[in-house]
């Protein structure tokens, strides 16, 4: 009987759980973490490895990310979702 409770409980707070999140993304609010890098960021980033050539690592050092990170984030903007160069492992 008391697992039935604890059950029908936890389904109870899924559920809210859920139309918490739905009414939050209807308002236009962001849910989960906030991105690591701006969009000036990232531009400047992309700048600075496609352009000028410079090493991924020492971009991503500068801006205080991981080296996946940073080619996640230049790799989001390619053509088709692909990073080209960039998204290769370095």
């Amino acid at each position: 009987m008391m697992a039935a409770l604890a059950e029908f409980e936890r389904n109870l707070i899924s559920e809210r759980t859920r139309a918490g999140m739905s009414a939050a993304r209807d308002k236009g609010r962001h849910l989960g973490r906030p991105p690591a890098l701006s969009a000036k960021d990232i531009l400047s980033a992309r700048i600075s490895v496609c352009q000028r050539g410079e090493d991924l690592n020492a971009v991503a050092a500068r801006f205080r990310v991981s080296p996946r990170t940073m080619r996640k984030w230049l790799a989001a903007g390619q053509p088709g979702g692909k990073g080209g160069a960039v998204a290769k492992r370095v």
